[in-house]
C-alpha cells in the first residue's frame, strides 16, 4: 500500500512522515510541472529557489503559494517550509519600458 502511495505522492490518512524512513518522497508543483528532490526541491525553499525550479531568476519572477482559490504571495527572500505536493505559480513580473 505504501508503494502506491509513494507513486501517487499521497499518504493515506492519519499516516504522518516522523523520521523520513519509508515516507513519500518531497515533492512541489510550480506552474502545474512537478519537480522532485532531485530537481532541486528541499524541506525549506526561498521564493527565488522555487521561481528557479522554472528557470526564472530573482529579477523576473513573482511566486505565489496555492492554497485553494487563494494564492498568497511569497517573496524572494523568505523561506517557506515545503509540504507534500505543494502547489507554487510562478510568473514573470511585468516591466514596462519607457
Amino acid at each position: 500500500m505504501i508503494a502506491n502511495d509513494i507513486a501517487t505522492g499521497t499518504l493515506p490518512p492519519n499516516v504522518e512522515e516522523h523520521d523520513g524512513h519509508n515516507a513519500p518522497p518531497l515533492f512541489i508543483f510550480v506552474n502545474r510541472r512537478r519537480f522532485t528532490v532531485s530537481d532541486g526541491v528541499k524541506p525549506r525553499m526561498t521564493g527565488a529557489e522555487i521561481a528557479a525550479l522554472v528557470g526564472l531568476d530573482r529579477d523576473q519572477a513573482v511566486v505565489r503559494r496555492v492554497h485553494g482559490d487563494d494564492q498568497v504571495p511569497v517573496g524572494l527572500d523568505e523561506v517557506v517550509a515545503i509540504q507534500r505536493a505543494e502547489h507554487f505559480v510562478v510568473t514573470r513580473r511585468v516591466v514596462e519600458g519607457g
